[in-house]
């Protein structure tokens, strides 16, 4: 990314310096890799809560019928 700007001589103009680097795309690779990380983390973190809250129910219920079957002894 910054390779236009280190290769810059001294009569250039800016624009050509603006040119040079929206046309380099070495950290555009990166920034792909890291949006797909970030949408893979929100839909494990969705997917785990949705887990969490089907768990949350169940040992409830189990837990419920224990408490039936203990006071009933």
């Amino acid at each position: 990314m910054f390779a236009a700007l280190l290769s810059r001589k001294p009569g250039r103009r800016p624009a050509t310096l603006l040119s040079a680097l929206l046309r380099d795309e070495s950290g555009a690779t990166a920034i792909e890799y890291a949006l797909i990380a970030v949408l893979i983390a929100i839909a494990a973190i969705a997917g785990f809560q949705s887990l969490g809250n089907e768990l949350l129910t169940t040992f409830s219920s189990v837990s419920s019928k224990m408490n039936d079957v203990n006071s009933r002894a």
